[in-house]
């Protein structure tokens, strides 16, 4: 490991969450940091749950010119973020949408189930057609 001073060194932070039923933790997100000479850095993420994770990266912006920002995850939409006016620190929180529809499908019947609720309504039904008879 080598360690060198930064002397133009901008942060880029994020918090990255699930908005569907992603799961983190069996499949994490990544981020891909390119610049403008065509390398990349792979930014580490820290997951801090199911749906939810971090990441923190520095980068010398005297030595390297940042381009985009790309975050993926297995079962969600990728993001890419453009980045080469970043001049400073920078906070993202990204929001990643499942790429595919989770669709519950329930047995058949034609008209489907009634919800529990309609059950609190029985006896007021069974009076009104007594009152009527």
């Amino acid at each position: 490991i080598t360690l060198t001073e930064m002397a133009n060194g901008v942060t880029i932070t994020g918090a990255i969450s699930a908005l569907g039923t992603q799961d983190f933790t069996a499949r994490p997100p990544t981020v891909l940091i390119s610049y403008s000479d065509g390398s990349s850095d792979t930014v580490p993420v820290t997951i801090s749950s199911v749906s939810q994770a971090n990441f923190t990266h520095s980068v010398d912006i005297n030595l390297k010119s940042m381009s985009s920002m790309e975050v993926k995850q297995e079962d969600s939409l990728n993001i890419n973020v453009g980045m080469s006016n970043v001049q400073q620190n920078q906070s993202y929180n990204i929001l990643l949408e499942r790429h595919v529809a989770v669709v519950s499908v329930g047995s058949g019947g034609g008209g489907g189930s009634l919800p529990w609720y309609t059950l609190l309504l029985l006896p007021f039904l069974i009076r009104f057609k007594r009152a009527k008879t």
